[in-house]
Protein backbone atom coordinates (compact mmCIF):
# COMPACT_ATOMS: atom_id res chain seq x y z
CA UNK A 1 0.00 0.00 0.00
CA UNK A 2 1.45 3.71 -0.98
CA UNK A 3 0.98 5.94 1.69
CA UNK A 4 0.84 9.10 -0.18
CA UNK A 5 -2.05 7.71 -2.33
CA UNK A 6 -4.13 6.08 0.93
CA UNK A 7 -7.58 6.77 0.44
CA UNK A 8 -11.04 5.16 1.87
CA UNK A 9 -10.96 1.84 0.06
CA UNK A 10 -7.20 1.12 0.04
CA UNK A 11 -7.50 1.78 4.08
CA UNK A 12 -10.24 -0.70 4.32
CA UNK A 13 -8.64 -3.25 1.82
CA UNK A 14 -5.51 -3.09 3.76
CA UNK A 15 -7.56 -3.26 7.34
CA UNK A 16 -9.71 -5.95 6.50
CA UNK A 17 -8.39 -8.43 3.88
CA UNK A 18 -8.40 -11.13 6.41
CA UNK A 19 -11.71 -9.82 7.77
CA UNK A 20 -13.34 -9.79 4.05
CA UNK A 21 -12.09 -13.47 3.95
CA UNK A 22 -14.01 -14.60 6.95
CA UNK A 23 -17.39 -12.86 6.26
CA UNK A 24 -17.27 -14.75 2.77
CA UNK A 25 -17.12 -18.00 4.86
CA UNK A 26 -19.15 -16.63 7.33
CA UNK A 27 -22.13 -16.07 5.33
CA UNK A 28 -22.64 -20.03 5.37
CA UNK A 29 -20.77 -21.25 2.30
CA UNK A 30 -22.38 -24.66 2.34
CA UNK A 31 -18.37 -26.45 1.28
CA UNK A 32 -16.83 -24.58 4.54
CA UNK A 33 -19.16 -25.92 7.39
CA UNK A 34 -18.81 -29.35 9.20
CA UNK A 35 -21.39 -31.32 10.05
CA UNK A 36 -21.21 -32.45 13.93
CA UNK A 37 -20.26 -36.29 12.83
CA UNK A 38 -17.27 -35.03 10.85
CA UNK A 39 -15.47 -33.04 14.05
CA UNK A 40 -13.91 -35.62 16.06
CA UNK A 41 -10.72 -37.18 15.05
CA UNK A 42 -9.01 -40.56 16.00
CA UNK A 43 -8.65 -40.72 19.60
CA UNK A 44 -4.66 -41.72 19.80
CA UNK A 45 -5.04 -40.34 24.09
CA UNK A 46 -3.62 -43.44 24.73
CA UNK A 47 -0.48 -43.21 23.47
CA UNK A 48 0.04 -39.87 22.35
CA UNK A 49 0.65 -37.85 25.40
CA UNK A 50 1.02 -34.42 23.58
CA UNK A 51 -1.04 -31.27 23.65
CA UNK A 52 -0.80 -28.32 21.55
CA UNK A 53 -1.97 -24.72 22.73
CA UNK A 54 -2.20 -21.94 20.46
CA UNK A 55 -2.18 -18.56 22.50
CA UNK A 56 -1.42 -15.26 22.71
CA UNK A 57 2.06 -13.59 23.91
CA UNK A 58 1.74 -12.71 27.86
CA UNK A 59 -1.65 -14.69 28.31
CA UNK A 60 -0.37 -16.94 30.91
CA UNK A 61 1.16 -17.33 34.38
CA UNK A 62 5.09 -17.54 34.59
CA UNK A 63 7.38 -17.96 37.50
CA UNK A 64 8.34 -14.47 38.50
CA UNK A 65 11.80 -15.22 38.95
CA UNK A 66 11.93 -17.02 35.19
CA UNK A 67 9.65 -16.12 32.75
CA UNK A 68 10.67 -19.22 30.61
CA UNK A 69 8.56 -21.43 33.30
CA UNK A 70 4.58 -21.47 33.23
CA UNK A 71 3.93 -23.23 36.65
CA UNK A 72 0.34 -23.99 35.74
CA UNK A 73 1.66 -25.64 32.50
CA UNK A 74 3.99 -27.96 34.62
CA UNK A 75 1.63 -28.99 37.33
CA UNK A 76 -0.71 -29.92 34.58
CA UNK A 77 2.06 -31.91 32.98
CA UNK A 78 3.11 -33.49 35.98
CA UNK A 79 -0.82 -34.58 37.03
CA UNK A 80 -1.66 -36.07 34.17
CA UNK A 81 1.19 -36.64 32.03
CA UNK A 82 0.36 -34.94 29.33
CA UNK A 83 3.25 -32.74 27.46
CA UNK A 84 2.46 -29.34 26.35
CA UNK A 85 3.84 -27.86 23.51
CA UNK A 86 2.56 -24.14 24.21
CA UNK A 87 2.86 -21.76 21.10
CA UNK A 88 2.36 -18.04 21.38
CA UNK A 89 1.53 -17.78 17.84
CA UNK A 90 -1.72 -15.32 17.82
CA UNK A 91 -0.97 -12.06 17.19
CA UNK A 92 -4.38 -10.84 15.01
CA UNK A 93 -7.53 -13.00 14.87
CA UNK A 94 -8.15 -12.61 11.17
CA UNK A 95 -4.53 -13.02 10.54
CA UNK A 96 -4.75 -16.48 12.64
CA UNK A 97 -7.83 -16.98 11.23
CA UNK A 98 -6.03 -17.02 7.45
CA UNK A 99 -3.60 -19.76 8.76
CA UNK A 100 -5.83 -22.19 10.23
CA UNK A 101 -8.99 -21.51 8.52
CA UNK A 102 -7.47 -23.72 4.93
CA UNK A 103 -7.33 -26.93 6.76
CA UNK A 104 -10.31 -26.73 8.89
CA UNK A 105 -12.30 -26.10 5.11
CA UNK A 106 -11.12 -28.89 3.92
CA UNK A 107 -11.45 -31.04 6.58
CA UNK A 108 -7.79 -31.37 7.99
CA UNK A 109 -5.93 -31.13 10.95
CA UNK A 110 -4.54 -27.83 12.11
CA UNK A 111 -2.24 -28.97 14.39
CA UNK A 112 -3.40 -27.51 16.97
CA UNK A 113 -5.42 -29.21 19.74
CA UNK A 114 -6.52 -25.71 21.89
CA UNK A 115 -6.70 -22.09 20.83
CA UNK A 116 -7.77 -18.97 22.41
CA UNK A 117 -9.07 -16.54 20.43
CA UNK A 118 -11.83 -13.01 20.60
CA UNK A 119 -15.11 -14.13 21.16
CA UNK A 120 -16.56 -12.33 17.85
CA UNK A 121 -14.37 -14.79 15.67
CA UNK A 122 -15.13 -17.55 17.92
CA UNK A 123 -18.69 -16.96 16.71
CA UNK A 124 -17.42 -17.64 12.96
CA UNK A 125 -15.71 -21.06 14.45
CA UNK A 126 -18.77 -22.08 15.89
CA UNK A 127 -21.24 -21.46 13.22
CA UNK A 128 -19.17 -23.15 10.54
CA UNK A 129 -18.65 -26.05 12.73
CA UNK A 130 -14.77 -25.44 13.31
CA UNK A 131 -14.68 -26.69 16.94
CA UNK A 132 -16.14 -29.39 18.70
CA UNK A 133 -18.48 -29.79 21.54
CA UNK A 134 -16.73 -29.98 25.03
CA UNK A 135 -16.96 -32.45 28.00
CA UNK A 136 -18.12 -30.27 30.60
CA UNK A 137 -18.10 -33.40 33.12
CA UNK A 138 -14.18 -32.72 32.81
CA UNK A 139 -14.54 -29.47 33.44
CA UNK A 140 -15.96 -28.97 36.72
CA UNK A 141 -14.93 -25.42 37.29
CA UNK A 142 -16.74 -24.24 34.05
CA UNK A 143 -19.67 -24.87 35.88
CA UNK A 144 -18.73 -23.62 39.20
CA UNK A 145 -17.05 -20.36 38.82
CA UNK A 146 -18.27 -18.89 35.55
CA UNK A 147 -19.65 -15.24 35.55
CA UNK A 148 -23.48 -15.28 34.99
CA UNK A 149 -22.58 -12.68 32.30
CA UNK A 150 -20.21 -14.89 30.04
CA UNK A 151 -22.06 -18.13 30.65
CA UNK A 152 -24.68 -18.48 28.00
CA UNK A 153 -23.72 -15.88 24.99
CA UNK A 154 -26.23 -15.82 21.99
CA UNK A 155 -23.02 -17.30 19.74
CA UNK A 156 -22.74 -20.44 21.91
CA UNK A 157 -25.78 -20.95 24.04
CA UNK A 158 -24.88 -22.83 27.15
CA UNK A 159 -21.40 -22.93 26.60
CA UNK A 160 -21.10 -25.62 24.71
CA UNK A 161 -17.91 -25.35 22.15
CA UNK A 162 -16.50 -22.37 24.20
CA UNK A 163 -14.97 -21.49 27.46
CA UNK A 164 -13.41 -17.79 28.04
CA UNK A 165 -9.97 -17.75 28.76
CA UNK A 166 -9.79 -14.39 29.93
CA UNK A 167 -11.74 -10.90 29.74
CA UNK A 168 -10.45 -7.41 29.90
CA UNK A 169 -10.40 -3.79 28.49
CA UNK A 170 -8.76 -2.30 24.93
CA UNK A 171 -8.18 1.29 25.54
CA UNK A 172 -4.49 3.58 25.37
CA UNK A 173 -1.25 2.65 26.73
CA UNK A 174 1.42 5.16 26.60
CA UNK A 175 5.10 6.16 28.01
CA UNK A 176 4.38 8.30 30.79
CA UNK A 177 8.21 9.16 30.62
CA UNK A 178 8.66 9.85 26.88
CA UNK A 179 5.30 11.34 26.33
CA UNK A 180 6.28 13.83 29.41
CA UNK A 181 2.33 14.32 30.33
CA UNK A 182 -0.71 12.27 31.44
CA UNK A 183 -3.05 11.55 27.97
CA UNK A 184 -6.84 11.09 29.01
CA UNK A 185 -8.58 11.30 25.80
CA UNK A 186 -8.74 9.81 22.22
CA UNK A 187 -8.14 13.19 20.89
CA UNK A 188 -4.88 13.90 22.11
CA UNK A 189 -3.00 10.75 20.23
CA UNK A 190 -3.06 13.37 17.41
CA UNK A 191 -0.84 15.91 19.14
CA UNK A 192 1.84 17.40 17.39
CA UNK A 193 4.71 15.84 19.35
CA UNK A 194 3.46 12.18 18.82
CA UNK A 195 3.32 12.43 14.99
CA UNK A 196 4.58 9.03 13.60
CA UNK A 197 4.90 7.28 17.17
CA UNK A 198 1.09 6.65 17.60
CA UNK A 199 0.10 2.75 16.60
CA UNK A 200 -3.77 1.38 16.37
CA UNK A 201 -4.73 -2.07 16.47
CA UNK A 202 -5.78 -3.44 13.19
CA UNK A 203 -9.07 -4.94 13.88
CA UNK A 204 -11.72 -2.64 12.07
CA UNK A 205 -13.89 -3.10 15.55
CA UNK A 206 -11.58 -2.00 17.77
CA UNK A 207 -9.50 0.68 16.30
CA UNK A 208 -12.61 2.28 14.68
CA UNK A 209 -14.69 1.93 17.97
CA UNK A 210 -12.54 4.01 19.35
CA UNK A 211 -11.83 6.28 17.11
CA UNK A 212 -15.57 6.75 16.63
CA UNK A 213 -15.73 7.25 20.28
CA UNK A 214 -13.53 10.31 20.59
CA UNK A 215 -15.55 11.56 18.01
CA UNK A 216 -18.43 11.61 20.53
CA UNK A 217 -20.65 8.81 18.83
CA UNK A 218 -22.60 6.45 20.72
CA UNK A 219 -20.81 3.05 19.46
CA UNK A 220 -24.45 1.44 19.99
CA UNK A 221 -25.73 3.50 17.20
CA UNK A 222 -23.28 4.26 15.26
CA UNK A 223 -24.65 5.28 11.27
CA UNK A 224 -22.59 5.17 8.02
CA UNK A 225 -21.55 8.44 8.02
CA UNK A 226 -20.17 7.94 11.27
CA UNK A 227 -18.31 5.37 10.34
CA UNK A 228 -17.38 6.77 6.73
CA UNK A 229 -15.37 9.74 8.47
CA UNK A 230 -13.83 7.78 10.77
CA UNK A 231 -12.21 6.15 7.34
CA UNK A 232 -11.23 9.70 5.93
CA UNK A 233 -9.56 10.72 9.44
CA UNK A 234 -7.50 7.42 9.10
CA UNK A 235 -6.55 8.01 5.91
CA UNK A 236 -5.64 11.91 6.14
CA UNK A 237 -3.35 11.06 9.31
CA UNK A 238 -1.77 7.73 7.33
CA UNK A 239 -0.90 10.37 4.61
CA UNK A 240 0.60 12.79 6.61
CA UNK A 241 2.55 10.29 8.81
CA UNK A 242 0.93 10.41 12.46
CA UNK A 243 -0.16 7.13 12.27
CA UNK A 244 2.83 5.03 12.31
CA UNK A 245 1.40 1.40 11.64
CA UNK A 246 -1.31 -0.99 12.69
CA UNK A 247 -0.71 -3.84 14.46
CA UNK A 248 -1.84 -7.15 16.23
CA UNK A 249 0.03 -7.79 20.21
CA UNK A 250 3.18 -6.58 18.17
CA UNK A 251 2.39 -3.47 19.71
CA UNK A 252 4.07 -4.77 22.42
CA UNK A 253 7.91 -4.32 21.71
CA UNK A 254 7.20 -0.83 19.79
CA UNK A 255 5.77 0.23 23.19
CA UNK A 256 9.07 -1.40 25.10
CA UNK A 257 11.34 -0.45 23.05
CA UNK A 258 10.30 3.47 22.88
CA UNK A 259 9.37 3.43 19.37
CA UNK A 260 5.96 4.37 19.72
CA UNK A 261 5.25 6.32 22.43
CA UNK A 262 1.24 5.85 22.86
CA UNK A 263 -1.18 3.13 21.26
CA UNK A 264 -4.07 1.19 21.09
CA UNK A 265 -3.82 -1.50 23.94
CA UNK A 266 -5.22 -4.35 25.89
CA UNK A 267 -4.86 -4.18 29.97
CA UNK A 268 -3.38 -7.08 30.72
CA UNK A 269 -0.47 -6.42 28.42
CA UNK A 270 0.34 -3.09 29.84
CA UNK A 271 0.31 -4.28 33.34
CA UNK A 272 2.92 -7.16 32.73
CA UNK A 273 4.81 -4.49 30.57
CA UNK A 274 4.89 -2.19 34.00
CA UNK A 275 6.80 -4.98 35.82
CA UNK A 276 10.01 -4.28 33.41
CA UNK A 277 8.82 -0.30 33.21
CA UNK A 278 6.71 1.24 35.60
CA UNK A 279 6.48 4.75 32.99
CA UNK A 280 4.22 2.60 30.85
CA UNK A 281 0.51 3.73 31.61
CA UNK A 282 -2.92 2.39 30.51
CA UNK A 283 -5.88 4.32 30.42
CA UNK A 284 -9.33 3.75 29.57
CA UNK A 285 -10.08 7.21 27.60
CA UNK A 286 -12.83 9.43 29.13
CA UNK A 287 -14.82 9.11 26.11
CA UNK A 288 -15.06 5.41 26.88
CA UNK A 289 -13.89 1.99 25.90
CA UNK A 290 -14.27 -2.00 25.41
CA UNK A 291 -14.45 -4.93 27.38
CA UNK A 292 -13.62 -7.95 25.51
CA UNK A 293 -13.44 -11.89 26.10
CA UNK A 294 -11.42 -14.07 24.84
CA UNK A 295 -12.49 -17.90 24.60
CA UNK A 296 -10.42 -21.67 24.59
CA UNK A 297 -11.58 -24.05 21.68
CA UNK A 298 -10.95 -27.53 20.57
CA UNK A 299 -10.12 -27.35 16.45
CA UNK A 300 -11.90 -30.04 14.23
CA UNK A 301 -9.63 -33.09 14.28
CA UNK A 302 -7.52 -32.47 17.23
CA UNK A 303 -4.73 -35.25 16.88
CA UNK A 304 -5.44 -37.43 20.07
CA UNK A 305 -6.09 -35.95 23.44
CA UNK A 306 -9.86 -36.03 23.80
CA UNK A 307 -12.16 -33.12 25.16
CA UNK A 308 -12.27 -33.73 28.82
CA UNK A 309 -8.61 -33.46 28.87
CA UNK A 310 -8.18 -31.17 26.72
CA UNK A 311 -10.20 -29.05 28.19
CA UNK A 312 -8.64 -29.75 31.50
CA UNK A 313 -5.68 -27.67 30.57
CA UNK A 314 -7.73 -24.28 30.75
CA UNK A 315 -10.67 -25.68 32.80
CA UNK A 316 -10.48 -28.78 34.64
CA UNK A 317 -8.80 -29.40 37.79
CA UNK A 318 -8.45 -27.25 41.20
CA UNK A 319 -5.13 -26.03 40.19
CA UNK A 320 -6.63 -24.12 37.20
CA UNK A 321 -9.46 -21.82 39.31
CA UNK A 322 -9.80 -19.09 37.53
CA UNK A 323 -12.83 -16.49 37.69
CA UNK A 324 -13.74 -19.20 35.06
CA UNK A 325 -12.27 -22.24 36.01
CA UNK A 326 -9.79 -20.74 33.34
CA UNK A 327 -5.71 -20.22 33.82
CA UNK A 328 -5.53 -16.22 35.30
CA UNK A 329 -2.16 -14.85 34.88
CA UNK A 330 -2.28 -12.89 37.89
CA UNK A 331 -0.06 -10.03 36.91
CA UNK A 332 -3.13 -9.55 33.65
CA UNK A 333 -6.12 -9.99 35.91
CA UNK A 334 -5.08 -7.75 38.71
CA UNK A 335 -4.14 -4.94 35.88
CA UNK A 336 -7.70 -5.33 34.08
CA UNK A 337 -9.07 -5.21 38.02
CA UNK A 338 -7.04 -1.66 38.79
CA UNK A 339 -8.58 0.07 35.22
CA UNK A 340 -11.99 -1.80 35.50
CA UNK A 341 -13.48 1.03 37.92
CA UNK A 342 -12.48 4.28 36.04
CA UNK A 343 -15.09 4.34 33.38
CA UNK A 344 -17.93 2.35 31.88
CA UNK A 345 -16.67 -0.16 29.30
CA UNK A 346 -19.42 -2.11 26.37
CA UNK A 347 -18.84 -5.78 26.43
CA UNK A 348 -18.29 -7.42 23.29
CA UNK A 349 -19.98 -10.79 22.80
CA UNK A 350 -23.24 -10.88 21.32
CA UNK A 351 -25.22 -12.53 18.57
CA UNK A 352 -22.30 -12.78 16.46
CA UNK A 353 -19.68 -11.96 19.49
CA UNK A 354 -19.67 -8.25 17.57
CA UNK A 355 -22.89 -6.39 18.19
CA UNK A 356 -24.30 -6.97 21.51
CA UNK A 357 -22.75 -3.85 23.09
CA UNK A 358 -23.75 -2.09 26.38
CA UNK A 359 -23.99 1.73 26.36
CA UNK A 360 -20.81 3.26 27.11
CA UNK A 361 -20.72 5.47 29.95
CA UNK A 362 -18.78 8.21 30.38
CA UNK A 363 -16.33 8.70 33.36
CA UNK A 364 -17.98 9.33 36.76
CA UNK A 365 -21.16 8.64 35.62
CA UNK A 366 -22.06 5.45 37.91
CA UNK A 367 -20.53 2.45 38.25
CA UNK A 368 -18.78 0.68 35.51
CA UNK A 369 -21.29 -1.48 33.39
CA UNK A 370 -18.73 -4.55 34.30
CA UNK A 371 -16.47 -5.97 36.90
CA UNK A 372 -13.29 -5.88 34.21
CA UNK A 373 -10.68 -8.81 35.35
CA UNK A 374 -13.52 -11.39 36.81
CA UNK A 375 -14.82 -12.94 33.49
Amino acid sequence: MSLPQIDRRSLLRALGTGAALGALAGCGVPAAYVAPGDRAGADLSARDKRLSWANWPLYIDTDDSDDSRRPTLEAFEKRTGVAVDYAEEINDNDEFFGKISPALMNHQQTGRDLVVISDWMCARFVRLGWVQEMDRAGQPNVTEYLDPQLRSPAFDPGRRYTVPWQSGITGLAYNRRRVGRELRRVSELWADDLKGRVTLLSGLDEAFALLMQGNGVDVTRWTADDFHLVCDQVASRVRAGHIRRFTGNDYIKDLASGDVLTCQAYSGDVIQLQADDPDIRFVVPEEGAELWSESLMIPNLARGVRTGVAGGAGCGGRAARGAAGAVQCRRRRAGAERVGGRAGVAPRHGRDGRDDRRAVRRRGEGRAAVRAGRL
